[in-house]
């Protein structure tokens, strides 16, 4: 299948966005974090504005984008709902907390719509025809990716104000272990997902007629140890999982500039390998419709 580059940025930048904003609100709703609410709310609303105007570019013209709202179970219209919540979310928020700090309600406003959010886009991923993509661990890891990108983006901000941030430091350590949990499932998951294809002998595709068939047990059982043996292991589960995490865990007693550095290098690392998973999903998400 080919990787759709304009949802990697979307899925990966809403993620951002909207997990800086529910820590932010958690934050709130525990009479914590006014040192960081004012750049903690422009990083979600930039995150999000950006995500928005990518998910648009995967339509490549604006009728297919106004065709797309035509019913409220159309994934895209679910996830421009959800966007438009947070963003409205993010304004409320910073309209009540202008002269002091955010009332707890709008902290656990902020959380309800993020989350609500999250799994608005999750669900619109579900697709029986795509096998890797039909399953539960899909929302465990975008809610897990949420947590910890939102938890490094605030523990960052923290540090750019020259304190330390314990707390965020736990949330994120929360979120990257249940996407640990995700990504070891994957691991399960993936090479037996071969079992999911009827198997025939001739089919001809229109589209690529000279095309060789493709072998799903070959395709998904040796995934792991061949072609995605760095992208999985290095990028989705290294890169994206164990590094944050241990980060994380070591900026817990840190501050200043030494936390800007852990949650710097903790972030990047996120989000390269949020991206590597992303990538494997759009590898190994092709439809089932030539088997069938």
């Amino acid at each position: 299948m080919e990787i759709q580059w304009q949802l990697i940025v979307f899925t990966l930048l809403i993620c951002l966005g909207s997990g800086t904003f529910a820590i932010t609100g958690l934050l709130a709703a525990l009479g914590k974090g006014e040192e960081i609410r004012l750049p903690a709310l422009a990083v979600s609303l930039v995150s999000m504005l950006i995500g928005g105007i990518a998910s648009l570019f995967h339509v490549q013209h604006w009728e297919r984008m106004f065709n797309g709202f035509g019913h409220l179970t159309s994934g895209i219209t679910q996830e421009i709902i959800g966007l438009a919540l947070v963003v409205v979310a993010i304004a409320v928020y910073f309209v009540v907390s202008r002269k002091g700090a955010a009332p707890r309600w709008a902290g656990w406003m902020a959380m309800a719509v993020s989350l609500l959010m999250i799994v608005a886009m999750a669900h619109s991923y579900i697709m029986p025809s795509r096998p890797l993509w039909d399953n539960v661990l899909l929302y465990v890891y975008y809610l897990a990716n949420f947590v910890m990108f939102g938890g490094l983006a605030v523990i960052l901000l923290y540090g750019i104000k020259g304190k330390d941030s314990p707390f965020a430091c736990k949330i994120t350590l929360v979120g990257g272990a249940l996407q640990l949990v995700a990504a070891i499932g994957y691991a399960v998951l993936i090479p037996s997902l071969a079992n999911k294809f009827s198997i025939v002998d001739f089919y001809f595709d229109p589209n690529n007629p000279t095309k060789e068939m493709m072998d799903p047990n070959a395709i998904f059982s040796g995934f792991l140890s061949g072609e995605g043996l760095l992208l999985f292991w290095g990028g989705a589960l290294a890169l994206g999982v164990v590094i944050p995490l241990v980060l994380a865990f070591l900026a817990q007693k840190k501050s200043g500039t030494t936390l800007i550095g852990f949650a710097g290098v903790g972030a990047v690392s996120a989000l390269v390998g949020g991206v590597a998973f992303r990538v494997v999903l759009y590898v190994l998400g092709f439809s089932l419709f030539v088997f069938y």
